[in-house]
């Protein structure tokens, strides 16, 4: 099932985007977030480090694989620390791979396996009514961000998440801590499968604090039963297409 690929022109630096802002402007701070706020401006360079990895982890289309070596290049610039290198190690080998075993590999990995999904609600709620409710819960947290969800994925698709990051990065904080047990779920999931895929989700959390003990033992039982198995008509894998570029509006903005 295809999520991903780029417009023409759009790889890498210049965004993807499923956002388009808002008539509220910029970014709102939000509630404080100190201690993870510190970690964020020491270890991140934002905004390529997670317009990089929101496109390495998109479906591997046509025109992402044409910039294959521009994404290269962009990985090579974000410098020394520890999450840049993961990201340009795991873009070494991302880039080295036939691109009919990419989309193979990334069709198997995450359409076909429900611990690996980059809907990271689902790794929570699964296929439960809740899970309906934190999806709106996003999606209002990026609307008093000052932005507008524009794109047919759901709101707890990982690359929309960082692209969010990468266009608001106090706010994209918050959403990544308030789903950090998910995320270690799935970095675990696909670290111990080997997966092409497992350093960047690596090099995403490696931006993060380390999760507590009691969000340890959570994770532990979340990776030991995986997603809630209820069915009660909430598609986890909606129907993809491409996230729209970001396009001029009237304005000056950009959506």
């Amino acid at each position: 099932m295809r999520r991903g690929g780029l417009r023409s022109g759009d790889a890498p630096g210049g965004g993807l985007s499923g956002y388009r802002r808002g008539r509220g402007g910029g970014a709102r701070r939000g509630r404080p977030v100190r201690d993870a706020r510190a970690t964020w401006r020491q270890e991140v360079i934002a905004p390529e480090f997670f317009k990089l990895t929101s496109l390495l982890l998109q479906y591997p289309g046509d025109e992402l694989l044409a910039a294959r070596g521009e994404l290269l290049a962009e990985c090579g610039r974000l410098g020394r620390r520890r999450p840049a290198k993961l990201l340009r190690e795991a873009c070494e080998r991302w880039v080295a791979v036939e691109p009919s075993d990419l989309r193979r590999g990334y069709v198997e990995t995450f359409d076909f396996r429900r611990r690996s999904s980059l809907y990271l609600t689902f790794h929570s709620y699964g296929d439960r009514r809740e899970r309906g409710s934190a999806l709106i819960a996003l999606k209002q947290r990026y609307d008093a961000a000052g932005f507008d969800l524009d794109s047919p994925e759901l709101p707890d698709f990982l690359p929309l998440m960082l692209e969010f990051c990468a266009l608001a990065p106090e706010a994209g904080l918050e959403v990544l801590l308030e789903h950090r047990e998910s995320l270690e779920v799935l970095r675990a999931e696909l670290g111990e499968r080997e997966s092409l895929w497992a350093p960047i989700v690596a090099a995403i959390c490696a931006t993060l604090p380390s999760i507590t003990r009691r969000q340890r033992a959570r994770v532990e039982r979340m990776a030991a039963e995986g997603p809630p198995t209820e069915q009660v008509g909430l598609d986890p894998y909606p129907a993809a297409e491409a996230m729209p570029p970001l396009e001029p509006v009237a304005g000056g903005g950009l959506r």
